[in-house]
């Protein structure tokens, strides 16, 4: 026969007590079995137990309840004791394991029990009174049974304690700011995880903060209403001056997190509080305005959680409004069947809220949705997580519609099957989302993440932020049309090679800034102008951004633009080839003395694209006659190491040879790209402390290695790539990085000018980009 002995370790967080110490009269009492009356699933009650039961029954009415389905040996029990077993297949702390109690109403409950997280969790929720006792133990017990019993006393227990505060300020409620993430399913340039774990909080605190006033408000409402009439503040066991010290240390907790996060995040707390507490004192009787301040409420939660202009993301915050809108629809209408004649009497506006309403107001919701993923696909969103999270939630509020148990309180449906069932399909999908993500080759994950820095720096006008200083987060000034160019073709680039249209059309923004740069420049040319100057260069790389355009979209928008500016470059061509005007100063009407070594380069790779484009024989002997001068005169008899760097040049090059074999082209190729390696070998590997080349310079010599590579196949310019590539990632700001920046939302994904220094220009990002794709082709 097993032992059973009373514990003789230090008493826990809670009092315990015996049944000796308990005493009460005209109570329903709900008594436990196992560790109460008995060791875990054995059947022998000592005589002191029995008296003690025998007692209490003498004025309240007792009733056996027992988590351990072991139904014969219960009633055995029960039957020995002279009281009742309620049978049932529930488990406690459901508080339909009493429904097969006699006269509930009769007298008060009370839970006796061994276990906080059952017995006591059950006399919470139907708002009884528990008594905790110390628990019978074997000698036998299991480790996972003591371990069990440990994390209750000193876990549970004392947490029990607290409940009615934790229900107080409503922390069951608190998934509902989750929402605060959702900018990392849609949105290209969401904020920090540091940033959103700080803004789930504070939103947690000011919406508990407005629950308690609600609460106070409706106290008297809240009665009349099957469940709310539990409610700490209605039910009598928290006072008013208890939840009302509760929510000023919520509300200045939400103060401090607003005042760490800045401006931004503490107007959308203020503006959050204003409207929930404007919804408590009485625009919740106004019907549809108030359906429209709950979901106003949770798109204000997604603001908090993302960092860019409101309106980029205007689609998404749209499909969250009305799923949010169609929630609240569905519990209108599942108040009015629970509470039926009393239901205007609880809420007045539900009076408004007819059939006709309500099924208008759910069409609208689904029409909203159906518009916003429909905006948000031809935007260039990734819909691979919104939309089995958009089934997922339509499940989620059918549920609702159809269930007023889960309609009049929705956390409970987080413990419904089809909920966790709904959910993990969701997960499934997630990780294979992921495992898809993983596939993709790390460049072109890296050069994605500097697309995103790119599409943050664009302004409405498609202008780029020039200069950023990621360290201070501040914007150093500045422009370059040239280069707003360049990385306008970085980005179609991009786009060419993922597909994903948000590249396509931060581009799109880029280009139509572009063309408002361009004048007409006589000879039925045109030209790009910035500060009174032409640039050669600038003139080439807008014809190459417009005809890539061109390429990717097959639109002609700025086909009659891209011959225009190549028709200036031709007629400032000399005769033998030269480009012999660099710079051009408009109001003066003269070339400067200016020369540079890549605007040629550029030049020729723009006609280049362009020919391929429309044929036009001009651009193609134009990039002919240039080429053979550059060759020919201007690197004739230079040593290798006296070359320049053209990268330009050398995609110019290789375009031609693809054209049409030229062997000169072929071995000026090499020399220009030996150049490059050996310029590039002086650096790499890199030694301890060492900053190394800029990033501009690194991944322009890449690009140049990339061309030659394609022209050549030698071995040499490869090692050239592979040996340049790690610097290029380096220079990346990434998330390991992002602890050294001033707004780190802002910096992630700008490539810094070297190790040492945090300065981002827009076309650091652009030749990385380039640089990255093309290897990602080269060496996958």
């Amino acid at each position: 026969m097993l032992k059973c002995k009373q514990p003789k370790a230090p008493p826990p967080p809670m009092k315990t007590k015996t049944l000796k110490d308990i005493k009460v009269k005209s109570h329903i009492i709900i008594l436990d079995v196992d560790g109460t009356l008995t060791p875990d699933s054995q059947n022998q009650l000592n005589p002191e137990t029995r008296k003690e039961i025998d007692r209490l029954s003498e004025e309240n009415e007792i009733y056996l309840l027992s988590n351990k389905k072991i139904h014969y040996r219960n009633r055995k029990i029960a039957k020995s004791l002279n009281i009742p077993y309620l049978q049932t297949d529930l488990s406690k702390p459901n508080p339909q394991v009493l429904k097969k109690v006699e006269n509930p109403d009769k007298w008060p409950f009370l839970i006796i029990g061994d276990l906080a997280w059952s017995d006591g969790r059950l006399a919470d929720n139907i708002n009884a009174k528990f008594e905790k006792v110390t628990r019978f133990r074997a000698e036998t017990d299991h480790w996972y049974i003591k371990l069990a019993y440990f994390i209750d006393d000193h876990f549970v227990s004392p947490l029990l304690k607290y409940r009615q505060f934790l229900k107080l300020i409503r922390v069951n409620q608190w998934y509902k700011n989750l929402i605060v993430f959702t900018p990392l399913l849609f949105s290209t340039n969401p904020r920090s995880l540091s940033h959103l774990l700080l803004a789930f909080l504070g939103f947690c605190a000011i919406s508990s903060a407005s629950y308690i006033i609600n609460d106070y408000l409706d106290r008297k409402k809240d009665k009349l209403h099957p469940t709310k009439s539990l409610r700490p503040l209605a039910s009598g066991r928290i006072t008013p001056s208890q939840s009302t010290i509760t929510a000023l240390i919520l509300i200045f907790f939400a103060i401090g997190i607003s005042l760490a996060l800045g401006p931004f995040y503490g107007g959308i707390i203020i503006i959050y509080f204003l409207l929930t507490n404007l919804y408590s004192l009485g625009f919740k009787n106004i019907p549809i305005l108030d359906i429209s301040l709950i979901a106003s409420n949770f798109v204000l939660r997604t603001l908090a959680g993302i960092n860019e202009t409101p309106w980029e993301s205007l689609p998404s915050y749209l499909l969250i409004f009305a799923t949010i809108a169609l929630f609240a629809i569905h519990k209108r209408r599942s108040d009015q069947k629970i509470l039926k004649e009393k239901s205007v009497e609880h809420k007045p506006v539900l009076k408004y809220y007819t059939p006709l309403l309500s099924n208008s107001i759910r069409i609208i919701c689904y029409i909203l949705m159906a518009l916003s993923l429909w905006v948000m696909y031809k935007d260039g969103s990734s819909l691979i997580l919104i939309i089995p999270l958009v089934i997922f939630l339509i499940i989620t509020s059918i549920i609702l519609s159809i269930n007023p148990f889960f309609s009049s309180s929705p956390g409970k449906l987080f413990r419904s099957k089809i909920w966790i069932t709904s959910l993990l399909l969701l997960l499934v999908i997630g990780v294979i989302n992921t495992l898809f993500s993983l596939s993709t080759h790390p460049y072109i994950k890296s050069a994605e993440l500097g697309g995103n820095y790119l599409i943050d720096k664009i302004n409405n006008n498609g202008e780029f932020l020039y200069l950023y200083d990621a360290k201070y987060d501040t914007d150093k000034g500045g422009y370059n049309i040239l280069r707003h160019a360049g990385t306008s073709y970085s980005l179609l680039e991009l786009y060419e090679v993922t597909g994903k249209k948000k590249y396509l059309y931060a581009a799109e923004k880029a280009l139509k800034y572009l063309n408002n740069q361009i004048f007409y420049c006589g000879n039925f040319s045109r030209c790009l102008a910035e500060n009174n100057e032409v640039k050669l260069g600038g003139n080439g790389l807008a014809i190459l951004a417009f005809a890539k355009h061109i390429e990717v979209t097959r639109k002609e928008d700025y086909l009659e633009t891209a011959q225009s500016l190549a028709r200036w470059i031709v007629n400032n061509q000399a005769e033998n080839g030269e480009f012999w005007i660099h710079k051009y100063k408009i109001k003066e009407k003269k070339a400067t003395n200016f020369k540079s070594d890549y605007y040629p380069g550029e030049a020729i790779f723009g006609l280049l694209e362009l020919y391929k484009i429309d044929q036009n024989p001009t651009w193609l002997l134009s990039a002919y006659s240039a080429t053979d001068w550059l060759i020919k005169t201007r690197d004739k008899g230079k040593k290798i190491s006296e070359l320049p760097k053209d990268h330009w040049f050398l995609y110019a090059l290789n375009e031609l040879y693809q054209l049409k074999p030229n062997e000169e082209h072929y071995e000026h190729a090499i020399k220009l790209a030996k150049k490059i390696n050996q310029d590039q070998s002086k650096y790499f590997p890199l030694k301890e402390g060492e900053k190394g080349p800029s990033t501009a310079a690194n991944a322009t010599a890449i690009e140049g290695l990339l061309a030659a590579y394609s022209l050549t196949h030698r071995p040499d310019f490869l090692q050239g790539i592979e040996l340049s590539i790690p610097h290029a990632l380096n220079t990346q700001i990434t998330a390991t990085l992002l602890d050294q920046t001033a707004n780190p939302a802002r910096a992630l994904g700008g490539f810094r000018v070297n190790l040492h220094e945090w300065y981002v220009r827009n076309d650091y990002v652009q030749h990385n980009i380039s640089a990255l794709l093309g290897a990602a082709e080269i060496l996958d």
